[in-house]
């Protein structure tokens, strides 16, 4: 049955999310505005955020299954969400 099959993958392909948006919301203004009031940094005190963020990248290259786990940085992010 086409409906069963596609329905066991329908959580994966909604939850997937590709890396250049991915970049854009977690560098985006709102966010960091959002995060600097829900932690309460004052620049004026010199309070600083350091972002570090971890992707999980999984691909599929001739039937086999690729998973690897990455921690990157704001400006590594901002290179990517400019491509």
């Amino acid at each position: 049955m086409a409906s069963k099959s596609s329905v066991s993958f329908l959580p994966k392909v909604m939850l997937i999310k590709d890396q250049i948006n991915v970049a854009y919301l977690l560098t985006s203004a709102k966010k960091i505005m959002k995060d600097r009031l829900r932690y309460n940094i004052h620049s004026d005190n010199d309070d600083k955020i350091k972002y570090r963020h971890y992707n999980r990248l999984e691909f599929r290259i001739f039937g086999s299954d690729i998973k690897f786990n990455i921690r990157t940085f704001n400006w590594q992010l901002k290179i990517i969400k400019k491509m």
